[in-house]
């Protein structure tokens, strides 16, 4: 096999918030396709946040692409010029009405090789504080601020209610990180 080859590249739409790049491209196996990236400028963070009772900070969330809630952990996109810690400290406080004192890096992933390059970059908050009106009023982002433990966000990813990929990908970092840790 060899190293792909790209014979073609070009931005096929644009919008604000991604932009769809088209390439003609030559596989490592010698097949010849067209493959299309969605382009986002900068990656997004995904807060795992402990509270002092053990409990995850979990948001309930209207999401129109679904038509529908769905539970996550607090995440979002990381500004221009903004580093990923500060893009989670920011991201934390305007979605949940929390600021944290301590911040860990558990890992970066890509969550959608398959269409997209954006990286991920997720974090451990701990030693939380409720910050009064400290959430951003954002008509356009419809949350609920819930506490649930791990064993409650277990079962809520068995029966179905817990269907965040981003978010499973973060639980399964916390959850490497805290069995290495005990």
């Amino acid at each position: 096999m060899s190293d792909y080859q790209v014979i073609s590249s070009q931005i096929d739409y644009t919008c604000p918030w991604f932009k769809v790049l088209k390439e003609k491209i030559v596989y490592p196996s010698g097949v010849k396709g067209t493959y299309y990236t969605l382009k986002k400028t900068n990656g997004f963070v995904g807060i795992i946040a402990i509270n002092q009772q053990q409990q995850l900070i979990v948001l309930r969330q209207w999401r129109p692409s679904l038509k529908d809630w769905l539970y996550e952990i607090p995440m979002g996109g990381i500004d221009e010029g903004e580093t990923p810690l500060a893009a989670a400290q920011r991201e934390f406080l305007e979605e949940s009405g929390y600021q944290a004192e301590n911040w860990l890096k558990l890992g970066e992933l890509f969550v959608g090789a398959g269409h997209t390059d954006q990286p991920g970059y997720y974090f451990l908050a701990s030693d939380l504080h409720k910050i009064e009106n400290g959430e951003e009023n954002n008509p356009r982002e419809i949350i609920q601020v819930h506490q649930f433990s791990l064993p409650e966000i277990d079962q809520m990813i068995l029966s179905g209610q817990f269907q965040d990929g981003p978010s499973l990908s973060a639980l399964a970092l916390y959850k490497v990180y805290n069995n290495k840790n005990k």
